[in-house]
C-alpha cells in the first residue's frame, strides 16, 4: 500500500480548504464539507500544524488528511462516508449514505 503524499502547503479561508501536495499538486474542497473550519475565524483556521499528509488545527481539534479531502472531494452536502468490509479479508471499501434533515441540522 502506498503512503499518502505529503502536505506542503494549506489554503484555508472562507471559501474552500486546499492542500499543496509535494509532487505540485493541489487538491480542495469547498471549506463547507468541514463545518468545524467554516465556522472558525481566520485566525483559527490559518493556526495549523501539518504532520505529513494532514494538517491539524489544535484549537479546533480538526485533522484532515489527504485521503479525507479526495474523499471529500466526492462527497457532496448531504452525504457521509460509511467504511464496509468488503469480503472475509477485511478489504475496506467506501459506500455513500444521504444523511437525514436531523443530522444535517440537530435540534438546538
Amino acid at each position: 500500500m502506498q503512503a499518502p503524499p505529503t502536505i506542503t502547503e494549506v489554503v484555508a479561508n472562507d471559501e474552500q480548504l486546499g492542500f499543496h501536495l509535494e509532487y505540485g499538486r493541489f487538491i480542495s474542497v469547498p471549506v463547507a464539507f468541514y463545518p468545524t473550519l467554516a465556522l472558525a475565524t481566520p485566525e483559527q483556521r490559518g493556526h495549523y500544524e501539518i504532520n505529513a499528509s494532514s494538517a491539524y488545527w489544535p484549537e479546533l481539534d480538526a485533522d484532515i488528511g489527504v485521503e479525507g479531502m479526495l474523499l471529500g472531494g466526492e462527497l457532496a452536502l448531504g452525504q457521509r462516508a460509511v467504511m464496509v468490509f468488503a469480503n472475509e479479508d477485511f478489504n475496506l471499501s467506501w459506500t455513500f449514505q444521504p444523511l437525514s434533515i436531523a443530522e444535517i441540522f440537530p435540534a438546538r
